[in-house]
C-alpha cells in the first residue's frame, strides 16, 4: 500500500473501489494523479474500509460496471454510517436507470462512460473544498446556527418565530413543503435548539432508500437475521437515542412499513430484524413530506392512525416564489459558501432571478447560482450567466405535453402512488410530476 505524507493525508487524495471492469478506470485516473491528486486503488469494500481507516483519505470514487442491486446500496449505506464525513463520487459504465433516488442520496456525484475527466476533477476539488470546511460547523453558536435560514421576509422571521417555539417541546413535528424549500434544514434547526442540541441528528430519507432495505435501515438487524447478514447493524432508530431522529419523505413508506412505524412511536421500543429483544428508545421525531398526506389518507395509501401521530406539531414552509425578496440575500449566502463572494450580481440579473417562477425553489436558485459562476467570464455575474444556468419559463415543455393524464393516472396507479417511484417511470423530476399532476388535478 502507498505510503502517503501527513500533507497527503489531508489533500487531494482519493481511494478508488473498482472490483470488476477495469476499462472503468481508463483515461481519468492517470489525468487525476497529472492534477497532482493521489489515488489509492482498491478491489473490495472491505480493503477500501481498511485504507479509510488507515489513512483518513476523504473521498471515495466507487465503479459499478452492472446495475446497483440492493446488497450495493446496503453496502454504500453501511460505509457512509461508518465514515460520516466521506464523500463519494460513483462511476457507472453505463447511465444508471435504477435505484436513481438512492444514487442521488449517496453520491455527491456520478459520471458514466465516458468520462469527462475535467468535469470529475471540478467535482472532486469541489467536494473537497466542502469537506475541508465542514469542521467549521461544529464550532459555529447556537445564535449563527439559526441564523442558517436566509432571508428577511416576514415569511421567513415567522418560520424562524416557529422553530424557536417547537424546539423546546418534546412532540412530534411535520414539516411540509414543496422539494427544494429547505425542509431538511429547518428540521436541523429544530435539533440545534432543542434540549437535545448535543445528542445525536440522525437522518433518513424514506424515498431514497430502495423499499426492500427501510426496515433495516430503520431497525437495524442481528448477525445472521438473513443471507448476508454478515454482523450487526444498528438502525437509525437505535442511532437516534436520547437525540433526534428525522424522517424525510415519509409520505413515500409503504403501508407496510408505517405499521411498524406506528408501533414504534406507539411504544417507544424496536427489535431488531432476527431479534426478540424489545430495545427501550428515547429520541424525539420529526418528518418532513412534500406531498398532502390527508389526501394520501382518503385515497388509502397513509394510515390515518399514523397521519395523526405524527401531525402534533405543524410547520409549513413555502415556496421561494411566495418569497421573492429573499433572493438577493440567498444568493450571496451561496456565493459565500462557494468562496465566490467576489462575484458581483448586476440589477437586472436580480430582476431575472426574481421574476422567475422557481418550480425547484431554493435548491434550483443555489444550482443556478453554482453554474452561473462557472459560465461566467469575469466576476459579473449578468443575465447571460444565468441563462446558461436555466431556460426561461416556456408555455410547456415538449416532455409535459407528451404525458397525457392517462398515462399519468396508470402510471401512478402501478406505483401505487409512490411520488419517486412514478417520476423515475415517466422519467420526469419529482417537481415536474407535482406540476403536472396538479395541472390535470390528480389526488395523490
Amino acid at each position: 500500500m502507498m505510503q502517503m505524507s501527513t500533507e497527503q493525508k489531508n489533500r487531494r487524495c482519493a481511494a478508488v473501489l473498482c472490483h470488476g471492469n477495469h476499462s472503468l478506470l481508463h483515461g481519468w485516473v492517470d489525468s487525476l494523479r497529472d492534477d497532482r491528486w493521489d489515488i489509492v486503488k482498491v478491489n473490495t469494500m472491505d480493503a477500501l474500509t481498511d485504507v479509510l481507516d488507515t489513512h483518513k483519505i476523504p473521498i471515495a470514487i466507487v465503479c459499478l460496471d452492472e446495475p446497483i442491486t440492493n446488497a450495493t446500496c446496503q453496502s454504500l449505506l453501511m460505509l457512509k454510517q461508518r465514515f460520516s464525513n466521506l464523500g463519494l463520487i460513483g462511476i457507472f459504465y453505463d447511465k444508471p436507470a435504477r435505484n436513481l433516488s438512492f444514487i442521488h442520496h449517496c453520491f455527491w456525484d456520478y459520471f458514466h462512460h465516458p468520462i469527462d475527466a475535467k468535469w470529475l476533477a471540478k467535482s472532486l476539488g469541489h467536494l473537497l473544498g466542502m469537506i475541508d470546511g465542514e469542521p467549521v460547523k461544529h464550532h459555529l453558536t447556537d445564535r449563527e446556527k439559526r441564523c442558517r435560514l436566509i432571508g428577511d421576509s416576514k415569511i421567513i422571521q415567522d418560520i424562524k418565530t416557529q422553530i424557536d417555539k417547537v424546539a423546546h417541546s418534546t412532540y412530534p413535528v411535520l414539516i411540509q413543503g414543496e422539494t427544494g424549500t429547505g425542509k431538511s434544514l429547518c428540521a436541523r434547526m429544530i435539533h440545534n435548539q432543542s434540549p437535545r442540541k448535543h445528542q445525536p441528528f440522525v437522518a433518513l430519507n424514506c424515498g431514497a432508500i430502495p423499499h426492500s432495505l427501510i426496515h433495516s435501515e430503520l431497525f437495524g438487524y442481528e448477525k445472521g437475521a438473513f443471507t448476508g447478514a454478515a454482523k450487526r447493524y444498528i438502525g437509525h432508530v437505535e442511532r437516534a437515542q436520547n437525540g433526534t431522529l428525522f424522517l424525510d419523505e415519509i409520505g413515500d413508506l409503504e403501508l407496510p412499513l408505517q405499521t411498524y412505524l406506528l408501533h414504534f412511536l406507539e411504544n417507544s421500543h424496536i427489535e431488531r430484524l432476527g431479534s426478540n429483544r424489545q430495545i427501550q428508545i428515547n429520541c424525539r421525531v420529526l418528518f418532513a413530506t412534500n406531498i398532502n398526506l390527508e389526501q394520501a389518507v382518503a385515497a388509502g395509501r397513509f394510515r390515518k392512525d399514523l397521519y395523526h401521530r405524527i401531525n402534533v406539531l405543524n410547520l409549513e414552509i413555502p415556496p421561494l416564489s411566495e418569497h421573492r425578496e429573499d433572493i438577493e440575500a440567498l444568493v450571496h449566502f451561496e456565493l459565500q459558501k462557494n468562496d465566490a463572494s467576489h462575484f458581483v450580481i448586476s440589477s437586472k440579473t436580480l430582476d431575472v432571478l426574481k421574476q422567475y417562477q422557481w418550480p425547484g425553489n431554493i435548491r434550483e436558485l443555489f444550482n443556478a447560482v453554482k453554474r452561473a459562476v462557472v459560465y461566467a467570464d469575469h466576476s459579473s455575474l449578468e443575465t447571460q450567466h444565468m441563462q446558461l444556468a436555466f431556460k426561461e419559463p416556456q408555455n410547456g415543455s415538449s416532455i409535459e405535453d407528451e404525458l397525457t393524464e392517462k398515462r399519468i393516472r396508470q402510471t401512478i396507479e402501478q406505483q401505487h402512488y409512490n411520488i419517486s417511484a412514478t417520476a423515475r417511470a415517466l422519467d420526469v423530476s419529482r417537481t415536474t410530476l407535482y406540476k403536472l399532476l396538479k395541472r390535470h388535478r390528480i389526488n395523490y
